[in-house]
């Protein structure tokens, strides 16, 4: 199996890495209504995320299985079709955002997502800020975490 980390520049990307997200957010987290229907988000992923974010799409044999969108100094997105986590896949991921953000790093995670929440403090990641929700689209409660390097 050859595991492909990829720049997605082109439009056609963001359909995938739609599906990849879609896949995941409602497998993972059940209990949580996204604010934006499905097809919004496909729009959102296939305009906003390729065009203003660093997006990078996880391929095996072709297929898009995970995707990473990093800002200036955040990892705004990160996810892997639920049966592709486990495999080192988002650890790859998370080692490419530190090698791209030598500076440090900054995620949110909501507050009920414990195994996103255990895989990022085991890759270094602390929390540092505890919201309510009134600060995310969903209204739920989420954790800030930094990844500072040592100096």
């Amino acid at each position: 199996m050859i595991i492909e980390l990829r720049l997605a520049t082109r439009r056609d990307d963001g359909a995938a890495i739609a599906d990849v997200y879609l896949d995941s957010f409602h497998t993972t987290l059940p209990s949580i209504t996204l604010a934006h229907s499905d097809d919004e988000c496909r729009q959102h992923f296939s305009t906003t995320v390729i065009d203003e974010y660093e997006t990078w799409s996880v391929v095996v044999d072709d297929e898009v299985v995970g995707f990473l969108a990093l800002s200036s100094d955040h990892i705004d997105h990160l996810y892997l079709r639920p049966h592709w986590t486990g495999q080192g896949i988002g650890t790859r991921c998370i080692e490419l955002a530190k090698h791209r953000r030598p500076k440090g790093l900054e995620l949110y995670a909501f507050a009920i997502n414990v195994g996103a929440r255990r895989f990022y403090e085991r890759h270094g990641f602390n929390a540092v800020g505890f919201g309510d929700g009134s600060a995310n689209e969903e209204g739920e409660p989420d954790v800030l975490y930094a990844w500072r390097p040592e100096l």
